[in-house]
């Protein structure tokens, strides 16, 4: 029956899958299309410098060069986004359990402690945190993502892991 319903759209079950996805992407795009391109301004203005003249709008820099006028950059966001990222990294965020209500107690909070330590030790998290802190900084979005994924190649078991999003979109 599938393979009818795929024969009367003339489409494969790949091309549908396919044409769902572009359109939860063109959903996703009118949802947050404003702040992704926020975003890469944002980014854009932290890496500004004299010769990519990003902390200047193009409509102001095209008539600038036109008229053989300098346009000077002094980048002084990127130091202070320094100083509040080195201030993050000094300042280690960890995760902390804390026994509250029911059956809760302070013995079963430290064995989930440990074993949360544990994960974060294995998966170099530090660097995560430290990706995650840097893109919220200079751009407004950062994430980390903890997943399950298989402890070596030869291995069929699996463990949790922390890891960084290299790009936030």
């Amino acid at each position: 029956m599938a393979a009818d319903d795929d024969d009367a759209k003339g489409l494969t079950a790949n091309q549908r899958i396919l044409q769902e996805a572009k359109k939860r992407f063109a959903r996703c795009q009118d949802f947050e299309g404003t702040a992704r391109q926020l975003f890469i301004d944002d980014i854009k203005f932290d890496a500004g410098d004299p010769d990519n003249n990003y902390q200047w709008p193009n409509q102001l820099l095209g008539d600038r060069n036109g008229q053989d006028r300098p346009c000077l950059t002094i980048n002084k966001t990127h130091q202070h986004n320094l100083q509040i990222i080195n201030d993050g990294k000094q300042n280690k965020p960890a995760i902390k359990i804390i026994a509250t209500g029911g059956d809760a107690s302070f013995k079963s909070a430290q064995v989930y402690s440990d074993i949360a330590r544990n994960i974060e030790y294995r998966s170099n998290a530090e660097a995560a945190y430290d990706t995650a802190l840097s893109f919220a900084v200079r751009g407004g979005i950062g994430y980390v993502r903890v997943v399950a994924d298989y402890e070596r190649d030869d291995s069929f078991d699996q463990s949790l892991f922390i890891r960084r999003i290299k790009d936030p979109l």
